[in-house]
């Protein structure tokens, strides 16, 4: 429904994923970038319906983190922040995604401030930097909940920390092949590219969207030497 402040938009937009619509003339591919209009507004057509959401896999070598505050457990987010980063042998930012939700009409990538932090050591001159330009993306109009200055303050603060913790984390997923149906074998392979060639692999936890990206969780894959071919062959209606 495109809520601005839900987090799997703000994935979407973080990930550079993308929407599958399927209408009277097939289907076609709309980019996260493009999709997003306003609240709970797409570009969708009125004769389309969304099949699938493709959210693109971070890089095993990514620290990520997602931040945000709402009034009570369950809320939507006043504002939410989440971060993909890489840092090179020198301890420099070598990639950086960032996107902010609940802050205007629509879930925000926030490019300003990945270019600064682009090649940065993420000290406190950095961190103060990316905080105030991050203070330019919140639109939000006053409400019930917060007023523009609030929401702009919170989302800086809630920056700083992601930023921080990205820094200090990395994706970390427990695999474990045995037990799991062949059509759940088939996805994970597909959905595990840091997997080592020819494994079969299964999520130990609910493979959630969340947890697929945010959660940590310690990591082991489990090899299976003999794999029947009808795992790996299926037939078409189940691919």
């Amino acid at each position: 429904h495109a809520d601005s402040a839900a987090e799997m938009p703000i994935l979407l937009v973080l990930t550079g994923g993308h929407v599958t619509a399927f209408g009277p003339n097939g289907n076609r591919n709309i980019s996260a970038s493009d999709f997003f209009r306003f609240h709970m507004t797409t570009t969708r057509a009125d004769n389309e319906i969304i099949t699938h959401a493709h959210f693109p896999i971070p890089a095993a070598s990514s620290g990520y983190s997602f931040a945000e505050f709402a009034r009570r457990s369950g809320d939507y987010a006043i504002s939410a922040i989440a971060v993909l980063m890489e840092v090179d042998d020198n301890d420099l930012i070598s990639s950086i995604g960032v996107a902010a939700g609940g802050i205007a009409s629509c879930p925000t990538k926030l490019s300003d401030v990945e270019k600064v932090l682009l090649g940065k050591s993420l000290n406190a001159t950095d961190i103060e930097q990316a905080s105030e330009i991050c203070k330019n993306y919140v639109t939000a109009p006053d409400d019930v909940h917060a007023k523009l200055d609030y929401r702009k303050y919170l989302t800086s603060k809630l920056l700083a920390k992601a930023l921080l913790e990205a820094k200090k984390s990395k994706i970390s997923v427990i695999f474990d092949q045995r037990s799991f149906s062949p059509w759940t074998k088939r996805f994970l392979i597909s959905s595990a590219p840091f997997a080592p060639p020819g494994s079969l692999v299964k999520r130990t936890s609910c493979p959630s969207s969340s947890n697929l990206f945010f959660k940590k969780i310690p990591c082991v894959v489990l090899p299976e030497p003999s794999i029947p071919s009808n795992v790996i062959n299926l037939p078409d209606k189940l691919k």
